[in-house]
């Protein structure tokens, strides 16, 4: 107990003293902190019985960063010292369309649309669909590799032709290239 104090006798600035504690001292995470908020709801609701609208203590907000976005020098660098045909093509496909890797990695050969020069992407970031630009150089690496790996429904399979690239192995290709490429960002 931070207190030493029975729950049910703390004060709500003594909780909100933990909570300001946790932050500044322990360097808690937001999650934690909500976390932490959610379980003193509950036991005072349910436990103590007592009205947590007279309460109710502000939720800490996630900070939202923007992802960081290379340059198109910085991507025809990353494609030139590319030399692995299946690695280049999903990165190409990848930044030119601006697809995250779980998106990448769910990529079917019925996703790709020559004709109007679109990538399907199915069920992205929240379970929506949309549609993204094929650039012509992704669409050329995509036929070479088409030609050379024959995927029949998952475009980048792994070892298996049944089963998708995974996320990990897409985080891995990505990172070893960017190395090669003397490119020091986490993109």
């Amino acid at each position: 107990m931070y207190y030493n104090t029975p729950p049910d006798q703390l004060s709500i600035d003594q909780i909100k003293d933990y909570l300001v504690f946790c932050i500044n001292e322990k360097y808690v995470s937001i999650s934690f902190i909500n976390q932490t908020i959610s379980a003193i709801k509950i036991l005072f609701e349910n436990v103590l019985c007592r009205e947590w609208e007279k309460i109710k203590l502000p939720r800490p907000r996630r900070e939202h960063k923007l992802p960081v976005v290379l340059s198109l020098e910085e991507i025809r660098r990353l494609l030139d010292s590319t030399i692995n045909r299946k690695h280049k093509t999903i990165l190409a496909v990848a930044y030119t369309g601006g697809l995250r890797i779980s998106e990448v990695s769910c990529l079917r050969v019925r996703d790709i649309d020559s004709t109007r020069m679109q990538i399907r992407i199915e069920q992205g970031k929240g379970k929506k669909d949309r549609d993204t630009i094929l650039s012509s150089g992704a669409l050329t690496l995509l036929r070479e590799y088409w030609k050379y790996y024959r995927p029949v429904d998952i475009l980048f399979y792994g070892n298996n032709k049944n089963k998708p690239i995974t996320k990990s192995t897409l985080d891995k290709i990505c990172k070893e290239n960017l190395a090669k490429a003397g490119i020091n960002k986490k993109a």
